[in-house]
């Protein structure tokens, strides 16, 4: 999709550039006081174009899913209601690390290499395979000029420095592309006593005003207030919440208000919960009993939580959102929400986590509010987290100079109809490691990491109506979205005669779908 142009503005601002440079050079290249002048036409025409650029701010979650967004008032008006809020878009892997690298990079995981947390995948894949370069802070910093930051959650077992010491890399580590880097390297999940890499140095932090979300918070608060030329800034915001265990800002568990309100909350009980007849699914998934009363309180005390930390993460779009009003740049700034997968919790009778083909993990919130995006929108073509670097890029009014399988959402969002867009996204199981006496990557409970097994390896694709999906056993599942929403009755558990031709139909264009899509490399091919 063709990139967007700022060519009559951008020409301008060279131009004073160029006239600024020459009245400086003419003056003995002397400032005001007698100082010499800090850079020529070049580095003047480079900081005046990053200061026609609209700022990129995205906040990213952890193990969100779509059911937790109604919990987030400021989100929901500052973001969503504000600008683009998309139904339809997908985590190609519901995993941490894999779904995180499609984000930076535009490509699905057979393509980056990366398809789990842990060794030899995680942040070490990503390392050695140099996938590093090729993300779009590289291309934002480079390309465009912008002011980089990356403040919170990076990817899995970084830095890697224990089970491959050849490719190691040493705590202080920043990887190409981020201006500025503040990210934990020990401790994160908690937020509570954490070493933090800033810019290279190591940081201890402990105590609650050091809160791991309270102290990226006020960082990303302080930058934009002292984003001088007011545009160039892109920021991301990635926070460890509300993954397990559901960290919360002090602030949030001292406020007796919100633990009252919080303590009135139970997970919905939508028909996929506990699913009642699940006789229609896989044979490993039909083995599941029905949740006791025991496991349904337990549901509903880890969802609490999780309640507590989006509080928190609330919270922080809504100062950001104050900041960058009163400092007059929020006109001028893209405000991008999204997770990097999302979760269940009882549905279909799984009990907690992710790594399943259903709408509950795959599914993801996406929202942006920007110049040039009416309130309110509604984008309900299908889109995923391999669209997030190309549209940062053309926000940026630039291209990734990378071979990426995403495309831009932004003409989406405008209310653009595109010439053409894909019908089906890829989705697909993330690899789960199991190397002895390795640390794990990451905080999981005993049956998330069952249940992210269980039934073996898959594959699918969604479409606006229908998904497909053809498990490593051979057996399949093809769910209509239009008719079934809580993906309760498979239509291939119905004989194949009884079937309708549009059913069999969107089978056989699932299938072709899917044998397209796991081998395609390019945004042409993955169309």
């Amino acid at each position: 999709m063709p990139s967007r142009t700022r060519s009559t503005g951008l020409a301008v601002v060279l131009l004073v550039a160029a006239l600024v440079a020459t009245l400086s050079a003419a003056s003995g290249g002397a400032t005001a006081r007698g100082a010499p002048a800090r850079g020529g036409a070049a580095e003047a025409a480079h900081r005046d174009e990053a200061a026609a650029k609209p700022n990129i701010i995205f906040f990213l979650a952890d193990d969100m899913a779509t059911f937790h967004l109604r919990h987030m008032p400021n989100t929901r008006r500052y973001v969503f209601a504000s600008g683009a809020r998309f139904t339809n878009f997908y985590a190609n892997v519901s995993l941490c690390c894999p779904s995180r690298v499609s984000l930076l990079t535009g490509k699905y995981a057979h393509n980056t290499g990366i398809g789990g947390n842990e060794f030899p995948d995680g942040f070490h894949g990503f390392h050695v395979g140099d996938e590093s370069s090729r993300t779009f802070a590289v291309a934002l910093r480079r390309r465009a000029g912008y002011s980089t930051g990356l403040l919170g959650k990076y990817l899995n077992e970084y830095p890697f420095v224990e089970s491959s010491p050849r490719n190691a890399v040493p705590r202080t580590y920043v990887p190409p592309g981020w201006l500025d880097w503040a990210v934990p390297i020990r401790g994160q999940f908690y937020g509570v006593d954490y070493l933090l890499n800033r810019n290279g140095r190591i940081l201890r932090k402990r105590g609650p005003r050091d809160y791991l979300g309270d102290l990226l918070a006020r960082r990303a608060l302080r930058k934009i207030e002292k984003n001088e030329d007011r545009g160039g800034l892109a920021l991301v915001l990635a926070s460890y919440g509300p993954h397990m265990p559901e960290p919360a800002s002090p602030k949030e568990k001292g406020d007796p208000a919100l633990a009252a309100r919080i303590a009135r909350q139970v997970l919905p009980r939508t028909p996929d919960f506990d699913e009642p007849d699940i006789s229609d699914k896989p044979r490993r998934i039909r083995r599941l009993d029905r949740l006791s009363a025991t496991h349904e309180e337990r549901i509903d005390r880890i969802f609490r939580r999780q309640l507590f930390s989006l509080a928190s993460l609330d919270r922080y779009v809504g100062e950001v959102v104050s900041v960058l009003r009163r400092t007059g740049q929020l006109d001028n700034t893209y405000l991008v929400f999204s997770s990097d997968n999302g979760y269940h919790m009882g549905h279909h009778r799984l009990p907690i986590g992710k790594n399943l083909p259903y709408l509950t993990d795959v599914r993801v919130p996406m929202g942006i509010r920007g110049p040039g995006i009416t309130p309110g929108t509604i984008v309900r073509d299908v889109t995923g987290t391999i669209d997030v670097a190309p549209t940062f890029a053309d926000m940026a009014d630039i291209r990734l100079p990378w071979v990426h399988d995403g495309e831009s959402v932004l003409p989406l969002a405008e209310g653009r109809p595109a010439e053409t867009w894909r019908r089906f996204f890829l989705i697909q199981r993330g690899a789960i490691g199991d190397v002895p006496g390795r640390w794990a990557a990451e905080p999981a409970r005993g049956e998330e990491r069952r249940a992210a097994v269980l039934g073996g390896g898959w594959r699918g694709v969604v479409s606006q109506r229908w998904q497909y999906v053809r498990w490593g056993s051979g057996e399949e599942e093809l769910y209509d979205g239009a008719t079934d929403p809580y993906q309760l009755d498979n239509i291939l558990a119905v004989p194949a005669e009884e079937r309708t031709q549009e059913q069999r139909q969107a089978l056989n264009d699932g299938r072709a779908a899917l044998a397209r899509l796991t081998r395609c490399a390019g945004a042409a091919e993955c169309a």
